[in-house]
């Protein structure tokens, strides 16, 4: 089994309902999980061990072949262990496969047709985005590795599907679908695992703030309600990564230190209008290390008014008092509980009208073209000449 790293984005828990703390914690700033379920391996003992990771479950549907499950109702444990010479009556269920004394593990099951047994095997992995940015277009790589021929000749297949709820799925598409001819015979390897294929592409899912991902794997016969004869299938070496969403163009920007101390940060603002929005407003959409200092933007995307800026915590019964703007430059602000700070960051020059001649063109921090520089230029924070300018 090679050891690829795994990223995965996001799976979260319904235990009956959730137990705390089981999910895969994804932020914009570590939109990045891996599972190699080497963990699955006790050095100690020099054995396998039946618990899954945290925020992966497990589970044996017995209806029948090709149903995927619910993540609330799937188990934290394997079955069994095992993986080199796998006979062709060996248990069905699901199982931690790798070599007898071997601590490259990997995660799935067997079928069979006997009364009252394993139909199909679904592996489940749970997400939660922590952030305030939507993580998207997820990149996906796993191997699928084979433990034991099957001679079934329906084949068998592996499939992913995604959740944001863990008991609703819609599949993920041929690109994370893998199909497995029949054998010739039905037989373990004694190197295991004896075929690995990996897969690797773009899933065209979002996992948003706040909201609980899910993926789940099928491993089941590929048609027909006969699952004998099967292949011994498992998941390993995945791997998720997330890419995060443009930062909006605005006109201006709110840059914020934020030493509120709130578990989220909002901004509300009222004057001539509700600029962000109905109550809690906006949350912010990019950090920014200036001067040294570690900021927090906010868009303010007009060109003109006055309004009046309320940081909240998310509508969770805190905020700060009113600090007014006008919407017409960039601001730089430091925000505790007791109130707000305008700021003239470090290596921003705090000067007049004085760093170019008239005409220099000015530049907005986003790169976006002001016009020619001079004495009519609205105060704000510029580029004139490859050089930062406060006009106050």
């Amino acid at each position: 089994m090679k050891k690829l790293s795994i990223m995965l984005a996001a799976a979260f828990c319904l235990l009956c309902q959730a137990k705390a703390g089981d999910g895969i914690t994804l932020t914009p700033a570590n939109n990045t999980a891996t599972e190699n379920f080497d963990g699955m391996w006790d050095a100690t003992a020099s054995a396998a061990t039946l618990n899954m990771p945290d925020g992966w479950r497990i589970e044996r549907q017995m209806g029948a072949p090709r149903m995927v499950g619910s993540y609330s109702a799937a188990a934290t444990e394997v079955m069994y262990s095992g993986g080199a010479g796998l006979p062709g009556n060996a248990k069905n269920g699901t199982w931690n496969f790798g070599a007898d004394n071997g601590a490259d593990r990997a995660v799935g099951g067997i079928s069979t047709g006997v009364a009252g047994g394993t139909r199909c095997v679904n592996i489940y992995a749970h997400f939660t985005n922590s952030g305030r940015k939507d993580i998207g277009k997820l990149h996906i790589s796993y191997d699928v590795e084979k433990y034991r021929m099957g001679s079934n000749p329906a084949g068998f297949t592996v499939q992913m599907y995604h959740s944001t709820d863990g008991r609703n799925w819609t599949s993920a598409g041929n690109d994370f679908c893998t199909r497995l001819a029949p054998d010739a015979t039905t037989g373990g390897y004694d190197e295991v695992p004896g075929q690995t294929i990996p897969v690797s592409a773009v899933l065209d899912a979002r996992m948003q703030p706040g909201v609980d991902f899910f993926l789940a794997w099928n491993i089941t016969v590929s048609s027909g309600d006969a699952a004998n004869n099967a292949m011994a299938l498992a998941i390993d070496n995945f791997r998720l990564c997330g890419e995060l969403p443009a930062v909006p163009t605005a006109k201006h920007y709110i840059y914020v230190i934020d030493e509120t101390g709130f578990d989220a940060l909002g901004l509300y603002a009222w004057g001539d209008g509700e600029l962000f929005g109905a109550w809690p407003g906006q949350g912010w959409v990019d950090e920014k290390t200036i001067g040294g200092d570690a900021y927090k933007v906010f868009l303010l995307d007009a060109d003109g008014g006055t309004y009046n800026l309320i940081f909240n915590n998310w509508n969770n019964g805190k905020q700060v008092a009113d600090f007014t703007v006008t919407a017409n430059r960039d601001y730089y602000l430091r925000v505790s509980a007791s109130g707000v700070t305008e700021l003239t960051p470090a290596g921003i020059a705090a000067i007049g009208l004085q760093p170019a001649a008239d005409g220099s063109h000015a530049y907005y921090l986003n790169g976006r073209k002001a016009g020619p520089w001079g004495s009519g230029r609205a105060k704000g924070i510029y580029i004139v000449n490859g050089k930062k300018y406060v006009n106050k």
